[in-house]
């Protein structure tokens, strides 16, 4: 007689199937990224500092006989032997002149670029200059002046640090075209040759009761100070602000305790000042003027104190 064996494998249940699967999925996690992001890590971090080597590869070592880096349009930072103590790295690259004034630059240099005053128009790329290592405590720039940029005596050299332009001192070499300066101690980390402009003159007059400028100054005239309004008892205001017609200039009123041929009213000055009430009333009385008319301030013209 033949008996028939039957291998019986016992039906698994739902969970576990589910169980065998998570287990599944797990070492499928484990093996392709969790293992990948361990070993990237490890490299990453000392002793490896894969990063840092790779970086260092754009960096130039300078040794004590001292060296030049050089920007593809010409610019040169000299380390000088002499101020060569130890090796060191450096690197030199530049933001194109157009990316930096579009913005494209980055967070850091629109901050800069919303902090560049009126009177400074950048007529180079931003060139940044980093230093690995023992920085030496001189470093001579000599930067190709750039196109349309005359007048020569104009360009000065600035760097962007600690929120702020700050100028650098150079030279212009016209006889080789070129802008030189001899950077010592701390050196930049960036640098940008400025066209600088200086502002407008502002010229102001005091029209008094007159209510004219002198004749033909219109043009030249940026501020007036204009009189008409007088201490009064209570603290406060009297009068009108006398405006020049026309003219292109901004209005700061003129307050006084006096009026011409008369005695300055001492009595009113002296009681606002021993008055706390009435010394509040002069300046409500102030700031409502200021507010109103949106002057830049006042002048006060209050004699006999």
């Amino acid at each position: 007689m033949h008996r028939t064996i039957y291998d019986y494998q016992p039906r698994r249940s739902f969970w576990g199937n589910l169980a065998s699967l998570l287990e599944s999925s797990a070492a499928t996690v484990l093996s392709l990224i969790l293992i990948p992001a361990l070993l990237a890590v490890a490299l990453l971090l000392p002793p490896v500092s894969l990063l840092e080597r790779i970086q260092a590869l754009t960096y130039t070592t300078i040794p004590e006989s001292g060296a030049t880096l050089m920007d593809p349009d010409g610019t040169a930072v000299v380390f000088p032997g002499e101020a060569v103590e130890t090796p060191f790295r450096a690197s030199l690259d530049s933001i194109p002149r157009a990316d930096f004034l579009s913005g494209a630059a980055g967070e850091p240099w629109r901050e800069a670029l919303a902090a560049l005053p009126d009177s400074l128009i950048p007529k180079s790329p931003v060139y940044r200059l980093d230093v690995r290592g023992e920085s030496p405590d001189l470093a001579i720039v000599r930067i190709p002046i750039p196109n349309d940029s005359e007048p020569y005596e104009t360009l000065d050299l600035y760097t962007w640090t600690d929120g702020g332009w700050h100028y650098l001192p150079s030279k212009i070499l016209r006889a080789e075209d070129l802008i030189e300066s001899d950077l010592e101690g701390s050196l930049p980390t960036n640098f940008i040759v400025m066209q600088t402009t200086k502002p407008l003159p502002r010229v102001a007059v005091d029209v008094g009761l007159a209510g004219q400028t002198p004749p033909g100054a219109e043009q030249a005239v940026t501020r007036v100070m204009a009189a008409g309004l007088y201490l009064r008892g209570d603290g406060a205001l009297d009068g009108n602000v006398i405006v020049p017609p026309g003219g292109n200039f901004e209005i700061v009123p003129v307050l006084r305790n006096w009026k011409a041929g008369e005695m300055p009213r001492i009595d009113l000055l002296n009681n606002m000042l021993i008055d706390p009430g009435l010394m509040d009333n002069q300046l409500n009385a102030v700031m409502d003027l200021l507010t109103a008319n949106f002057y830049p301030g006042v002048v006060i013209d209050y004699r006999g104190v």
